[in-house]
């Protein structure tokens, strides 16, 4: 995407061949980098509830990794599904992305129990039943 890091990001691309700075793309082009990445990271330090990137990457079958800050965490299994480490931890971030580029094969396991986790329970009808679970206990709770 963009912000106000655009310009860093852009200049630490320039100096490292291993970063390719992407810009904002369109959803298919955004779900084909799902399909092409060992991982999907995202370091956020502020208080998501649930961002849509984390569904997306996991119904691509993406191994994740996250931080324990807000909903992110929710989603991702530690070392199932992903990888969860401490907010603003850098180092802890950094041996993350490292463990899955070394190990190809974990980061499709990991990207294969995520996407069983995102059919099994995101899907319409556990939508629904979770929802009819919410209505019934107001009605019940209801002076």
């Amino acid at each position: 995407g963009s912000g106000e890091l655009e310009p860093e990001v852009r200049q630490a691309a320039a100096r490292e061949p291993r970063i390719q700075y992407l810009g904002r793309l369109e959803r298919d082009d955004l779900l084909a980098e799902f399909d092409r990445a060992r991982a999907v990271v995202l370091p956020s330090i502020w208080e998501d509830n649930g961002p849509l990137v984390v569904l997306e990457a996991q119904a691509r079958g993406a191994a994740l990794v996250v931080t324990d800050r807000g909903g992110p965490q929710e989603f991702v299994r530690d070392g199932e599904s992903g990888l969860v480490v401490p907010a603003e931890d850098v180092t802890a971030l950094a041996n993350a992305m490292r463990r899955l580029a070394a190990d190809p094969a974990l980061a499709l396991r990991f990207g294969a129990r995520a996407r069983r986790d995102v059919v099994s329970e995101h899907n319409a009808t556990r939508h629904y039943e979770r929802l009819l679970d919410v209505y019934t206990a107001a009605m019940t709770e209801a002076p």
